[in-house]
This record gives C-alpha cells, sequence and structure tokens, in this order.
C-alpha cells in the first residue's frame, strides 16, 4: 500500500509553491513532473501558480 493520494499531492503542491515563492524556477521541470505523477492535476498546478501570483505581487 502506497501514500495516500491527498498526502502525495499535497507534498507535491507544497514543493512547488515553495519553488516558485523562492523565484526557483530551474528547478520547477524537475518537481512538475513527480507532482503531476503522484496525481497532481495541471488545473491544481494553475491555479496555485495564479493564486501565488497575485500573493507575491502584494507582497513585494
Amino acid at each position: 500500500m502506497g501514500v495516500p493520494r491527498a498526502l502525495a499531492v499535497g507534498c507535491g503542491l507544497v514543493t512547488v509553491t515553495a519553488l516558485i515563492a523562492l523565484y526557483r524556477s530551474d528547478q520547477l521541470g524537475f518537481r512538475l513532473k513527480p507532482g503531476m505523477d503522484n496525481g497532481l492535476t495541471k488545473e491544481e498546478l494553475s491555479e496555485a501558480a495564479t493564486h501565488l501570483a497575485f500573493c507575491l505581487q502584494t507582497w513585494l
């Protein structure tokens, strides 16, 4: 029995959003595929990136 989907997706989403927030775009390519292999969807990634874009604009 593997890791529950919610945990696997959550970990992938946290990793990707942390990389976006830290401007580590060079590392995103290495984390997107594993996240999607664990069940993260394009829609979830898109929503997270859009949300972060608006949040980061207000912080800077």
